[in-house]
């Protein structure tokens, strides 16, 4: 069995600033004892205000809709990331998502982002 030599990644970021989703495509390939990479594509997705909104708010929502957000936002991503690689002609062998951070405090010890991982599998 050979072992693979090159990656192709999608990383997807949201930051609290909310302006939207930032994603980009890169390829990874060994160099001596690491990999080099290339960017070969970025994008940031606009938020639409009503989701902009939803998370800005979430921080203060009950459980359920927690969990429910939660999953919706990671099919929103999952959908983002394929019209992202519309016309790319690469099948990338990860998407790798930060998610969107709801709670942080790191003085407490935790920090919690949602974008459901089953849910951007699901949609990729």
């Amino acid at each position: 069995m050979s072992i693979k030599q090159t990656y192709h990644l999608v990383g997807v970021m949201s930051g609290t600033s909310l302006d939207g989703l930032d994603l980009a495509l890169c390829r990874f390939e060994p160099d001596e004892h690491r990999y080099q990479y290339k960017i070969l594509k970025s994008a940031t997705i606009p938020y639409p205000e009503p989701l902009a909104a939803q998370l800005r708010s979430l921080h203060n929502s009950g459980a359920e809709e927690f969990c429910r957000t939660d999953r919706e936002y990671g099919h929103y991503i999952g959908k983002a990331v394929n019209k992202f690689l519309e016309g790319q002609n690469i099948v990338p062998d990860a998407v790798a998502s930060h998610g969107h951070t709801i709670f942080h405090n790191p003085a407490e010890g935790y920090t919690v982002q949602i974008g459901h991982g089953a849910s951007i599998a699901a949609e990729t």
